[in-house]
C-alpha cells in the first residue's frame, strides 16, 4: 500500500510539471505568433527599446571600472627574467623592466620612477641603464601612483679590460717621415673600446722627436720610436704597448706658420641643418675638417675634441660618431699653436621628425588639415588601438589625451576605450597624441616634438552591433534567436514528459520535435508577411535563422535525455544477464 501510495504521488507530481511545462510552451509559442503579427514599425520600436536597454546594460558593464587592477608588488627583470642583482661592464648599457604582481595590474599604474644612488658608476633614465664608470651602486625604482611600492637591485661595473692597442699617425700609418720642425698626429684605439685606464706616450729619443699632448714634433735628424702604453686602472698587470717609427730629416722646405683655422659643420655630408642650427642623428659618422689660413702652411696637425663623447665622439683626426641625444661642443685646436682653435655647437637628434601613427583594430582617415585625423568606434569597443614608430625609438617620449573622458579614454599603452555616446546621439571628443624625444615635449633647446590629433566618434550601438561580440550574443540570446531557443528546450522538455520507456516511441517524439520547429519558424515567418500584417520583411534565411535557436536547444536537451535512458538500459540488461547467469539451473 505504501509503495502504490508513493507510486501515484509520483505520477501526479509528474503530471502536474508535465502540464505546466506545456502551458509553457504554448504561451511561448503564442507570445512569439503575436509578436509576428506586430506591424512593421510597433515591432521595430519594440526590438529597439529593448536593444538600448541592452547596450546601456552592456556598456555600463564594460566600463573602465574593470580596468581597475591596483599592484601589489614589483620586481626588476632583465632579458624577461627576474634579477636580484646585475653586474656590468663599464660603457655598456642595457634594458631593465618591471614585472609586476599581479600581472594584470592596469597600465595606468605602470609607470615607474628610477633612480641612482651613483650616477658616476651607472645612471639610468626610463629604464635604460648606462655603466658610467668602476664600482658599485643601487638602483632604485618605485611606482608613481604608488610610491611606496618599491624594489632595489645592487648593481656591480667592472673594467672593460682592452685586449689589443692600436697606434698610428693620423694618415693611419706606422711610421712617417718629417722635417725638423714638423708636426704630426697620434692616434689610439683599443679592443675592446674603452674609456677606463690610461694611455701614456713616451719617445725613445726625445733628441730626435718629442711627444706633446697627441702629437709629435721633430727636433733633430735622426729616426727612433715613439711608443704609447695603456694601463688597465684595476689590473695594471694587463698593460699594453705599441710602437710607431719618426724618420727625422735636415728641413728642405720653407716653414709656413699657420695664422689661422675656422670650423664649418656644413663642410661634413652628415649635417644636417634647422634653421642655423647644425645637428647629427645618431648612428651617423664621418669627418670634421678645418679651414686653415694659409692654405699652404706647414703646420697643419690639427687636433679633435668633443665636450661629451658619449652623445659624440670624436677622435684626435676628426672622425666622428654621433651616439646618443644632446648637445656637443666641439673644438678644432692647432698643434703648433694651441692658442689658435675654433669651436662650434653640433646637436644629436633622435629621429622623432619621421614618427609614423599606425591604428590597430581600427581605420583613420587623414582629415583635411595636416596631422589630424578622423576615427569612428561603437560604444563599448575595446580593440582599436594607437602605435607610434620611428626610425630610432631609443628615447622616444610619449602622451595621450582625450578631450571629454566619460565619452572615450586613450591609456598609456595606446589603446583606445570608447565608453558611451551623448545622450542625444553620436559622441565626439578629440584625442592628441603628443610624440617627442624630451621629457618636456618641448622643441625648445634642440628637442623635437610633434602633435597628432583624432576626431573620435563614438557611436550609438545599435541592435546589430556588439561589444567585443558579447553584446550581440546578449542581445539574440534574449531577442528573437534566444525565444526559439527557450522554445526549444521546453518542447523537449515536454516531449520527455511523455516518454512511456519505449524506444520507438522515443525516435518519433524526436522526429516530432524536429518537424515542430520548422513548422513553428515557417509559421511565425508567414505570420510577416503582407497578408497578415505590415510592414514586416518574411524570408526563408530568417527561418533558418530560427531553427539555429530551436534545433540545438531541442536537440541537446531531449539527447541527453536519450543518452541517460539508453545508459540506464544498458545498465539493466546487464544487471539482468548477470542475475540470470548466477541463478542455479533448475532440475
Amino acid at each position: 500500500m505504501e509503495k502504490l501510495a508513493k507510486k501515484e504521488k509520483k505520477g501526479r507530481a509528474k503530471a502536474v510539471f508535465k502540464y505546466l511545462f506545456l502551458a509553457m510552451l504554448i504561451l511561448e509559442m503564442l507570445v512569439l505568433s503575436v509578436e509576428a503579427l506586430l506591424p512593421g514599425e510597433a515591432s521595430s520600436a519594440s526590438s529597439g527599446a529593448f536593444g538600448e536597454a541592452v547596450d546601456d546594460i552592456m556598456t555600463d558593464l564594460s566600463d573602465d571600472e574593470i580596468r581597475d587592477v591596483r599592484p601589489e608588488s614589483i620586481s626588476v627583470k632583465r632579458n624577461g627574467k627576474a634579477i636580484s642583482s646585475l653586474s656590468m661592464k663599464s660603457g655598456t648599457h642595457t634594458t631593465l623592466a618591471l614585472a609586476f604582481s599581479p600581472a594584470s595590474v592596469s597600465v595606468n599604474y605602470r609607470e615607474a620612477v628610477w633612480t641612482s644612488e651613483d650616477k658616476k658608476i651607472a645612471e639610468i633614465a626610463d629604464g635604460k641603464l648606462y655603466a658610467r664608470g668602476i664600482g658599485e651602486t643601487v638602483i632604485k625604482v618605485s611606482l608613481a601612483e604608488f610610491p611606496e611600492i618599491k624594489a632595489e637591485l645592487p648593481v656591480k661595473v667592472t673594467e672593460v679590460i682592452a685586449e689589443k692597442l692600436h697606434l698610428s699617425f693620423g694618415d693611419g700609418s706606422k711610421d712617417t717621415a718629417l722635417e725638423v720642425g714638423d708636426k704630426a698626429l697620434l692616434i689610439t684605439s683599443t679592443e675592446p673600446r674603452t674609456t677606463d685606464g690610461s694611455i701614456k706616450y713616451e719617445s725613445m729619443d726625445e733628441t730626435v722627436a718629442v711627444v706633446k699632448g697627441k702629437s709629435v714634433e721633430a727636433v733633430g735628424t735622426g729616426e727612433t720610436t715613439v711608443k704609447a702604453t695603456y694601463t688597465p686602472a684595476t689590473e695594471p698587470e694587463k698593460a699594453l704597448t705599441e710602437e710607431v717609427t719618426v724618420r727625422v730629416s735636415e728641413r728642405t722646405h720653407p716653414l709656413i706658420p699657420i695664422e689661422n683655422l675656422t670650423v664649418d659643420p656644413g663642410d661634413t655630408p652628415a649635417i644636417r641643418y634647422d634653421g642655423a642650427v647644425a645637428y647629427l642623428y645618431p648612428g651617423d659618422t664621418g669627418n670634421f675638417t678645418a679651414k686653415l689660413v694659409p692654405e699652404d702652411t706647414t703646420e697643419n696637425t690639427v687636433l679633435w675634441e668633443s665636450s661629451d663623447n658619449s652623445v659624440l665622439s670624436v677622435n684626435a683626426a676628426g672622425e666622428f660618431v654621433s651616439r646618443a641625444k644632446g648637445k656637443v661642443t666641439l673644438t678644432a685646436v692647432s698643434v703648433s699653436n694651441s692658442a689658435l682653435r675654433a669651436q662650434c655647437t653640433i646637436e644629436v637628434r633622435n629621429r622623432t621628425l619621421g614618427v609614423k601613427l599606425e591604428m590597430n583594430g581600427a581605420k583613420l582617415t587623414p582629415a583635411d588639415t595636416a596631422g589630424t585625423y578622423t576615427l569612428t568606434l561603437n560604444a563599448g569597443s575595446r580593440n582599436a588601438s594607437l602605435s607610434l614608430t620611428c626610425e630610432d625609438e631609443k628615447q622616444l617620449y610619449y602622451k595621450y589625451e582625450t578631450s571629454d573622458g566619460s565619452v572615450a579614454r586613450l591609456y598609456r599603452d595606446g589603446t583606445i576605450a570608447a565608453l558611451r555616446p551623448s545622450s542625444d546621439g553620436d559622441g565626439t571628443v578629440t584625442l592628441t597624441v603628443t610624440v617627442a624625444d624630451n621629457k618636456e615635449f618641448s622643441n625648445e633647446n634642440g628637442g623635437l616634438a610633434q602633435t597628432y590629433t583624432i576626431l573620435l566618434t563614438v557611436k550609438k550601438q545599435v541592435f546589430s552591433e556588439s561589444v567585443d561580440g558579447w553584446g550581440t550574443f546578449v542581445r539574440k540570446l534574449f531577442g528573437h534567436f534566444g525565444a526559439f531557443l527557450a522554445v526549444g528546450a521546453t518542447a523537449a522538455i515536454v516531449a520527455i514528459f511523455y516518454d512511456n520507456g519505449s524506444w520507438k516511441r522515443r525516435l518519433i517524439l524526436l522526429a516530432a520535435l524536429i518537424v515542430l520547429g520548422f513548422t513553428f519558424a515557417c509559421f511565425t515567418e508567414l505570420l510577416q508577411t503582407e497578408l497578415f500584417t505590415t510592414g514586416r520583411a518574411a524570408s526563408f534565411s530568417d527561418v533558418i535563422i530560427d531553427c539555429n535557436g530551436y534545433m540545438p536547444a531541442a536537440l541537446i536537451v531531449y539527447g541527453c535525455f536519450l543518452a541517460v535512458s539508453l545508459v540506464i538500459f544498458i545498465v539493466k540488461k546487464l544487471r539482468a544477464r548477470k542475475k540470470k547467469e548466477e541463478s542455479p539451473p533448475q532440475s
